[in-house]
């Protein structure tokens, strides 16, 4: 007669079966919850090979996430501004990211009407996140160092903020240049630019028509093709510069999303001039900072002499002396 199982026993049993049944169901391996299984796998690359996979499993579920998070935002975002007529008091970021209080009525959200989740929902192991890190740090060089200690711990908030003011910097330059279209100095200097460059464009064709290469003929004779920018700068004109800090291939982006868009082809010729300029001084940047980051090497890596030729042995490596040096 065999002797009946202890109830404690009965529900111990029956409570590890209902845990690995929830463990099946929901995706989630118990390496993902950084606990180890008896029995189970113990290389790094095992572990690691079932965490991606828990990853993958909910990955559906993150998009579910995301949709209902997205949708019910949206919902209320428009809620608030069909029914908030009373003005209420909301405290939001003024200067210097200190607080600031308003009155807000929900007639004020002009333009807001969609919620969007442009992040993951779904943390990212350290592990990851460093080999995402050391994947990116050759292409960005020196100026990942600032937002390591974010990136590491899964933040990139302080990147994106930067991004942004990078962003916004631009387009503030763009619009201070396309508003110089309203000094009439620097209209002035804008006729006396476009008398320079048709006159350089005739000397152009007489060297030409002469059988001379023109630009040759140019350079040996000290003529340049006309800038508009330095002339303005030499006539006193207040106009934003292209710096060393700037984040060329942002600005660059944000430069060209401005120039593909519909009312650059109504600009003044000047605005256009100037704008054209810039982009050509922003690309010079970026090659001067893509040629910086190429001749840095990652810290460690030496260079070493070169190896022997193939078939011939190497040098005997030679033991220390006893008084510790070779």
């Amino acid at each position: 007669m065999n002797t009946p199982s202890e109830p404690t026993a009965i529900l111990t049993n029956n409570l590890v079966w209902m845990t690995n049944q929830m463990e099946q169901i929901s995706g989630v391996s118990s390496y993902a919850q950084g606990a180890t299984t008896p029995g189970g796998p113990e290389s790094n690359l095992a572990i690691s090979g079932l965490v991606q996979q828990t990853e993958q499993n909910l990955s559906e579920v993150e998009a579910n996430f995301v949709e209902a998070i997205e949708w019910g935002c949206t919902r209320s975002l428009r809620l608030v501004k069909d029914n908030y007529s009373i003005p209420r008091t909301v405290a939001g970021v003024g200067v210097d990211d200190a607080e600031q209080f308003r009155a807000f009525t929900g007639a004020m959200m002009r333009g807001v009407g969609r919620m969007r989740v442009n992040g993951p929902l779904m943390p990212k192991s350290k592990a990851m996140r460093m080999n995402s890190i050391a994947q990116f740090a050759p292409i960005l060089g020196d100026k990942i160092v600032p937002y390591l200690a974010g990136l590491i711990d899964g933040d990139p908030t302080e990147l994106q903020r930067d991004v942004e003011i990078d962003r916004q910097n631009e387009k503030g330059a763009i619009r201070e240049l396309v508003g110089l279209v309203t000094n009439p100095t620097a209209l002035n200097v804008y006729q006396n630019f476009e008398s320079d460059k048709k006159a350089f464009a005739d000397a152009i064709a007489a060297a030409q028509k002469n059988g001379v290469d023109p630009m040759a003929a140019m350079q040996a004779a000290g003529i340049q093709p006309p800038e508009l920018i330095p002339m303005l700068q030499a006539a006193g004109a207040d106009m934003p510069m292209v710096e060393d800090f700037l984040n060329a291939p942002l600005a660059i982006k944000a430069l060209d999303d401005y120039r593909k868009g519909d009312g650059y082809r109504n600009l003044h010729p000047m605005a256009q001039q100037l704008l054209r300029e810039r982009a050509v001084s922003l690309k010079k940047l970026m090659g001067t900072q893509f040629a910086a980051m190429a001749q840095q090497q990652p810290a460690g890596q030496q260079q070493g002499s070169a190896p022997n030729p193939k078939g011939t042995p190497s040098a005997p490596k030679q033991s220390p002396s006893p008084g510790g040096t070779s």
